[in-house]
C-alpha cells in the first residue's frame, strides 16, 4: 500500500438516554497500490459512549459494516466484511451549532469472497452539527 485517501459521514440516528449513541457510518476510501488501485464503499452501524447529549468531550466505540468495492485489484474478493473500533474527543457548540472532533482507532477488512484482510490505523478530524 502505497498510499490512501479517505472520506466519510457519520450520522447520529439515536441514542440510549445517558449511555450510548447509535450511528451511521459511510466512507469512501481509495488506495494506491504498485500494482493498481482500489476504491471502496463502507457503511454500518456504530455505536459510541457516552451519549453526544452529554456533552462529555471523550467518546469510545466501535462498529461492523459492508465493504464493497468499487473497483479493485485483479483477482481480489469485490466484498469485505469491515470493522472498527474508535476513541476521540468532541467539542460541540463551539459556534452556534457547529463544533470539532479528532477521532483515531483501528480499522479492518476481510475479504468475504477470498483470503485477505487489511489492518490500519487512522486519524479523523472533522466538524460535527446539530440540527
Amino acid at each position: 500500500n502505497t498510499g490512501k485517501l479517505n472520506a466519510g459521514v457519520t450520522y447520529r440516528i439515536g441514542e440510549w438516554v445517558n449511555s450510548m449513541d447509535l450511528a451511521i457510518r459511510i466512507e469512501y476510501t481509495n488506495y494506491s497500490f504498485d500494482n493498481g488501485s482500489a476504491k471502496k464503499l463502507s457503511f454500518g452501524p456504530l455505536v459510541t459512549f457516552p451519549d453526544s447529549n452529554s456533552h462529555f468531550p471523550l467518546y469510545f466505540g466501535g462498529g461492523v459494516g459492508a465493504g464493497l468495492f468499487l473497483q479493485q485489484l485483479h483477482d481480489r474478493s469485490p466484498l469485505a466484511l469491515d470493522w472498527q473500533l474508535i476513541a476521540g474527543v468532541r467539542f460541540l457548540d463551539v459556534i452556534e451549532n457547529l463544533g470539532f472532533m479528532v477521532e483515531t482507532g483501528l480499522k479492518n477488512h476481510v475479504f468475504l469472497t477470498g483470503e485477505g484482510q487489511f489492518n490500519g490505523v487512522f486519524i479523523n478530524v472533522g466538524t460535527v452539527f446539530a440540527f
